[in-house]
């Protein structure tokens, strides 16, 4: 990947950084058009990383993200927020790119512009907080306490203020402020943009 804090999905970061507060200033630029690039901050996280703000630039292709590239496991990212300017193809989001298992996102809050799309691909999957929750059978994934004031903008499907794609799992006491862009009709939402049919939620806006 093209993280600052380089994993991958065999070995993620599993430890805790806590950032007391500080602002780590980033700039990625990573491929425009591979797949699992993990462009952000820290790659891949099962561990936990938390009061931190990131400000800067960050562009890649898929699990694109301010904080977190992909979370998953056990993984949790808490009172974190991001300024930077975020640009990717697939698996967009102001703090992680894809939320997947037991991981949470809580108290966090995004204020950085959301692009889902690159020179080469339409974007999909796009949202203020993370791209895409994926919950599994591994367990129940979970955003709460969270906050999007940034634009998200994208040329492609399942542009959402929260999440882009829902696909299943737990958003609650979240809310969107942030100006939502779509040059596509499909999928655009104020919470999510789009949620998957035949599978459980808990949505509590």
């Amino acid at each position: 990947g093209n993280a600052v804090i380089d994993a991958s999905d065999n070995t993620p970061f599993s430890g805790t950084f806590d950032g007391n507060g500080y602002t780590i200033d980033v700039t990625v630029v990573g491929a425009t058009s591979d797949t699992n690039t993990f462009d952000s901050l820290f790659s891949v996280v099962s561990g936990k990383i938390k009061n931190l703000t990131v400000t800067g630039s960050i562009s890649g292709s898929d699990k694109v993200s301010g904080i977190a590239g992909k979370l998953k496991d056990y993984g949790n990212v808490d009172g974190c927020i991001n300024y930077a300017t975020i640009s990717g193809r697939k698996n967009v989001g102001g703090i992680v790119g894809l939320l997947v298992g037991n991981a949470t996102i809580t108290n966090c809050v995004n204020f950085g512009s959301i692009n889902g799309a690159n020179s080469v691909n339409k974007g999909v999957d796009t949202g203020g907080i993370v791209g895409c929750v994926w919950e599994s059978s591994s367990g129940v994934t979970t955003i709460s306490n969270c906050y999007n004031a940034g634009v998200v903008n994208t040329n492609g499907d399942n542009n959402g203020g929260i999440c882009g794609y829902f696909y299943g799992g737990s958003i609650e006491n979240c809310f969107n402020t942030g100006k939502l862009i779509s040059t596509s009709t499909s999928s655009v939402g104020e919470i999510y943009g789009k949620a998957e049919r035949n599978r459980s939620y808990k949505i509590n806006g």
